[in-house]
């Protein structure tokens, strides 16, 4: 088959029409005679060179107002990540007309004669174009501008495919899983990890990367993590148990948190509590929340993931303490009395020391209900909250209270004296509430109190 074919929708007369349909293959109603003599002056007074001229003056004006478009995209770009998308979505709208002249766009960067950075905005409109239309010959032209075509056109049209989920997509890109460039290598990857619809087929691509050595690690790890791949577990567990590299420990870490069961936490011991361990923390507390989210989400894991978490807090107290008091917190949810007992403990010497010097412990005490209600410990948060309504001598914090005491009644079933305490609250503020104390969640389900939460709770 021949290059596909995209018709301009002109306004033309009844005789441009025509010799638009002479042009495509289909005679019309009348055959013209096979000699049309000149008018006086010379003018042609034949069909054709009227609609190729008008079609001329048609194609030059759209390609310059389309460059424009590509050119005020690329100039936004520069300054902010995506910014300027307003102008792919104006070429977008000109529809199957604007695709030939985005595939020129595309050679002509290959051959020099535009920048870079034109190859992405043409390759993403043209995606754009096409997921309005299903066409799905664009995808085919796209392709073969990525077999023709060299680097920067390749990497132009990932771009562009990244924003795609669609069979074809993998049939364009797997080949580029073999290239030797790798940031193309890498990009390609990407892209192959948006493609949640070819899933499985994906997945069978990308794990054998996991055993080349140069190949995109970290980029495979992450879109095997994008695509729900379960597959490559013991391979990315011996990867976080062993590797030193920051990008790659990211991308296991966030695979296990995600992907990953009681098998995990071993290797997630390992990474937390490596001797001499210079791994940064944000890392590490990206570990501590894998293993509260497998915990959490495995019924068989709960129980050694409650126990990693406490170990690390503890052992980590003195080494890295912005670590161990995360894992701390994050026992929450886990209701565990050690770790509470440990919040305790801090805020009950605060307020020992506050008193000796006269100073009020309203904060404190407010301070330690929240600790409670977040470890579950209804009655005790209440407890905490009477002495600081007691200390607030001037009812400074007296909404502040009624908020916790809401969440402490709900927590302990009892609705509708949290309701008295909910709907004096700003609705803002209610949202808010709902967002931190999941608790909350239980009583925004409840059809009896959908007015105190109008928001949709799934």
């Amino acid at each position: 088959m021949g290059r596909p074919r995209y018709v301009l929708p002109w306004l033309l007369s009844a005789a441009s029409c025509a010799a638009t349909a002479i042009a495509q293959g289909s005679p019309p109603a009348e055959a013209p005679p096979a000699e049309t003599p000149p008018v006086a002056g010379g003018t042609p007074r034949g069909l054709l060179p009227v609609a190729e001229a008008e079609a001329a003056r048609s194609t030059g004006a759209m390609k310059e107002r389309i460059l424009g478009m590509l050119r005020n995209f690329a100039l936004q770009r520069d300054t902010a990540a995506d910014r300027g998308k307003g102008f792919l979505d104006n070429v977008v709208l000109q529809g199957p007309d604007a695709v030939p002249l985005l595939l020129d766009v595309l050679r002509d960067v290959d051959k020099g004669s535009f920048d870079a950075a034109y190859a992405g905005a043409a390759a993403r409109a043209l995606c754009g174009i096409f997921d309005r239309t299903k066409n799905k010959a664009i995808l085919a032209s796209l392709s073969e501008a990525v077999q023709a075509c060299g680097p920067a056109v390749k990497m132009g049209a990932l771009e562009g495919l990244e924003t795609l989920d669609h069979p074809q997509v993998v049939e364009i890109v797997a080949p580029l899983l073999e290239s030797k460039d790798p940031a193309l290598r890498a990009r390609a990857v990407r892209v192959l990890g948006r493609q949640l619809g070819s899933a499985e087929i994906v997945g069978a691509q990308l794990r054998p990367l996991l055993q080349q050595q140069g190949a995109p690690w970290a980029d495979v790890v992450a879109a095997l993590r994008a695509l729900g791949d379960k597959s490559a577990l013991d391979l990315v567990h011996g990867m976080v148990a062993k590797s030193e590299e920051l990008p790659l420990l990211l991308a296991g870490v966030g695979y296990v948190g995600d992907l990953g069961g009681r098998t995990s936490i071993e290797p997630l011991r390992t990474l937390l509590l490596r001797p001499g361990s210079t791994l940064p923390e944000t890392l590490l507390k990206q570990a501590v929340d894998a293993v509260q989210a497998i915990g959490l989400r495995e019924t068989d894991a709960h129980s050694p993931a409650e126990q990693l978490m406490v170990e690390t807090f503890k052992k980590l107290r003195e080494s890295k303490k912005v670590v161990s008091d995360h894992a701390r917190g994050q026992l929450g949810p886990y209701k565990n009395d050690e770790a509470l007992k440990s919040l305790e403990d801090e805020i009950d010497a605060a307020i020992a020391m506050n008193r000796r010097v006269d100073q009020p412990n309203t904060m404190r005490y407010l301070e330690l209900a929240q600790d409670r209600l977040h470890f579950e410990s209804w009655g005790r948060a209440l407890d905490a909250l009477k002495k600081a309504k007691e200390e607030d001598s001037r009812k400074l914090r007296t909404t502040d209270i009624d908020e916790l005491k809401a969440v402490a009644l709900c927590g302990q079933g009892k609705y509708s004296q949290a309701k008295q305490l909910l709907q004096e609250i700003h609705p803002d503020r209610r949202a808010e509430l709902l967002a931190t104390y999941p608790v909350l969640q239980k009583m925004a389900k409840d059809p009896n109190y959908k007015e105190l939460f109008p928001a949709p709770v799934k």
